[in-house]
């Protein structure tokens, strides 16, 4: 059973996908590396990344949910924002990790039975202390530079990671075609909203996004645009409030998606959210 796979997305980035089909990007300067996100941890991931590079590896994880930061305790040094330090111990549970693992089988890799993907070697919740990941803080590798950037809504500690040189925003779960909104965590779409108005400041240092699930080709930078649309579709009342059910959770979508979770209307950007928690404050 192959748990890891890799392609080359840019001479200096490695995209890895872990079994659950969420994506890992490891940076590749002339000095050092640096490994965004660890997946579920399910499997040696650390391993894996020894043996696609020689290079010293920093680890980064863009927010603390179980398919970002569920391999960061087979790390010594992990950077995450501080919001989402307590979120990570608790949503990287084992029994959470085997939830979401089983229930991305089922799409992925029906070959695979329940028991197999249930007998696979989980890490252990991270409980070390992680180093603040801030927006003021760069990451020289060497010839690249990759800068944290907070983008709050999807969780309170969500940050977007900007490859300069390549003019490539990385945005983790912050900003997707079908961006969660709907759990304990998550902020209203309000306030979203006001997070990626406030984003678009960056809009110049960038040409296209990566995204960290779906098929893996390139977003167009006008998805932050479009979600913000969602958003006022949103509070509204204008979207198609669709319902829509995850892990035992009953929320909305804002559109009709297919079962790959893009939009039926050809849409960009839709967001999954929390009727009760549309405007600040609910």
């Amino acid at each position: 059973m192959e748990l890891f796979t890799s392609e080359l997305v840019d001479d200096q980035v490695i995209r890895i996908s872990d079994i659950t089909g969420v994506f890992l990007y490891l940076v590749l300067g002339s000095e050092r590396a640096l490994l965004i996100d660890t997946g579920c941890g399910i499997g040696d991931v650390r391993t894996y990344v020894e043996s696609l590079t020689n290079l010293p590896v920093t680890v980064v994880c863009t927010h603390g949910h179980m398919d970002h930061a569920g391999g960061a305790d087979q790390f010594e040094e992990v950077y995450l924002n501080h919001a989402d330090w307590e979120l990570s111990i608790t949503h990287c549970s084992i029994d959470n990790r085997k939830e979401y693992a089983d229930i991305m089988r089922g799409i992925l890799h029906p070959e695979i039975t329940s028991e197999q993907m249930e007998s696979l070697s989980y890490s252990k919740i991270r409980t070390k202390d992680y180093q603040d990941l801030r927006n003021n803080m760069e990451f020289d590798l060497g010839g690249i530079t990759v800068q944290p950037i907070p983008l709050p809504g999807h969780t309170q500690g969500s940050m977007c990671m900007l490859l300069r040189e390549k003019r490539v925003l990385l945005t983790g779960d912050a900003c997707n075609p079908s961006v969660f909104l709907f759990d304990r965590e998550a902020l209203s779409v309000e306030e979203y909203r006001k997070n990626l108005v406030r984003f678009l400041k960056y809009e110049e240092f960038y040409d296209k996004i990566w995204i960290s699930h779906g098929d893996g080709k390139p977003m167009p930078k006008r998805l932050l645009q479009e979600c913000i649309g969602v958003c006022d579709s949103i509070t509204n009342g204008a979207d198609d409030s669709i319902d829509f059910q995850f892990m035992g959770i009953t929320c909305k979508s804002a559109f009709e998606m297919f079962p790959n979770q893009l939009r039926k209307d050809g849409g960009l950007a839709n967001i999954i959210y929390n009727p009760q928690k549309i405007r600040r404050g609910r």
